[in-house]
């Protein structure tokens, strides 16, 4: 116990910890439970209430808070211990999946670069790595990096309904292809280098001259031109990124995160592919959402991007909400399951994440990645007489945000597309 004491002690006085004070309360608040006997009592709603403020009424379902402090936990463990004490002698981890800590007992004279991984790989198999095919602008290069150091060997860890819902996806052959969609850019610059040919430059019309000069020098007489380019990635469809990673991860799959601009819908063809994208960012998220029930599409007369239901008269339609200071207070995300393209003999599957706004995209990747998720959304085609997940089908996820974060999701609407 005075071990366990020591080691709980050293974590919550840590440098990793200094500025995460729900974090140190998650941590305290379930090695206390554990060193208690009482492992039993810790849940989701008990840290959501106890630990983290969250009021009487927290619905794990609707506020995955707890989820997503138990996701950074982890990392800021996992750093704390190849940092700050790789010789701890005794140390704090969580199996994926469970809140309960476990204390894990060391061997302190294995130097720090031979410490394991928070999950330690399969003896006897090599290791896996993720295949990161180009560099992003903005938070894509964030993604990039993250999702390449998140992406270290694991041993199998997956939930069977996970297993079940992503099919090929998470087949340790999968050889996945996660492509993002972008904003398209005008690049408006003086002096404009060369750029490869295929790449059509403008000149800038001359309304642009004087809103350069707002915010940039511009000598008199200097000409200016413009260029198209891939834009940032939202850090809601980044978090996405990595929900799906998790996954991927888990089951050990080998997988390329790549811009749609290097790997249009014709790379997509007989691969499994998990796409996020709205149709305005991405020609394959057009492309896909086209021929489907449920579409993602812009109503004037609300001015706003809308999911509508088109195969029931009249419409279905999922549109946001605002408060009184005109910020989103609930968006849509929508899950598209599709077979991929191509000669199908493989059976690959392609799963098209998308919604409104970024932070409905991201609420959609966290809710397909969920197994409590899953399952309840298994239940739901059970009751259609469905023995599981059918061949393609689509999922409305309704989501909490505060205008930019995702902070809950839940099952709003589903439809059957083929059985």
């Amino acid at each position: 116990m005075e071990k366990k004491r020591l080691a709980l002690d050293e974590v919550l006085s840590s440098e990793t910890l200094a500025r995460s004070e729900q974090l140190r309360k998650f941590l305290r608040h379930v090695c206390e439970l554990e060193m208690a006997g009482r492992s039993g009592e810790i849940t989701e709603y008990s840290i959501g209430v106890q630990a983290l403020g969250r009021p009487a009424g927290f619905s794990p379902n609707e506020d995955s808070a707890v989820r997503g402090r138990a996701h950074e936990l982890r990392q800021k463990l996992q750093r704390f211990y190849a940092q700050e004490s790789p010789k701890a002698a005794v140390r704090i981890e969580f199996l994926k999946g469970s809140y309960v800590p476990h204390f894990i007992e060391t061997d302190s004279a294995v130097p720090a670069a031979r410490e394991p991984a928070e999950t330690p790989s399969t003896p006897g198999k090599p290791s896996r790595w993720i295949s990161v095919g180009a560099t992003f602008l903005g938070l894509g290069g964030i993604v990039t990096l993250a999702a390449a150091l998140y992406m270290l060997s694991l041993s199998r860890q997956i939930d069977p309904v996970i297993e079940e819902a992503w099919g090929p996806l998470v087949r340790q052959d999968g050889n996945v292809l996660i492509c993002l969609g972008t904003n398209l850019y005008l690049i408006v610059r003086p002096e404009l280098p060369s750029i490869p040919a295929i790449v059509p430059r403008f000149d800038a019309p001359a309304e642009l001259y004087a809103e350069f000069r707002k915010h940039r020098p511009l000598a008199p007489g200097t000409h200016l031109e413009m260029h198209p380019t891939d834009g940032p990635i939202p850090i809601e469809e980044a978090s996405g990124v990595l929900a799906a990673a998790a996954v991927l991860r888990q089951a050990g799959t080998r997988f390329q995160l790549l811009p749609e601009r290097v790997a249009p819908i014709g790379a997509m063809r007989d691969r499994n592919v998990i796409l996020l994208g709205v149709p305005h960012s991405s020609q394959a998220t057009s492309e896909y959402l086209n021929d489907v029930p449920i579409i993602l599409k812009f109503a004037p007369e609300l001015e706003e991007m809308i999911l509508e239901d088109r195969s029931i008269s009249p419409a279905r339609r999922f549109a946001p909400v605002r408060n009184q200071q005109n910020a989103y207070t609930e968006v849509f995300g929508l899950i598209t399951v599709l077979p991929s393209r191509g000669t199908g003999a493989a059976n690959e599957r392609t799963v098209v994440v998308s919604g409104i706004t970024s932070v409905g995209s991201h609420g959609a990747m966290e809710f397909f990645a969920s197994p409590d998720s899953l399952r309840d959304l298994k239940q739901r085609f059970q009751k259609e007489g469905l023995r599981g997940f059918p061949r393609a089908y689509q999922v409305v996820v309704q989501c909490k945000t505060n205008d930019t974060l995702l902070l809950g999701f839940r099952y709003a609407a589903h439809k059957v597309i083929s059985r």
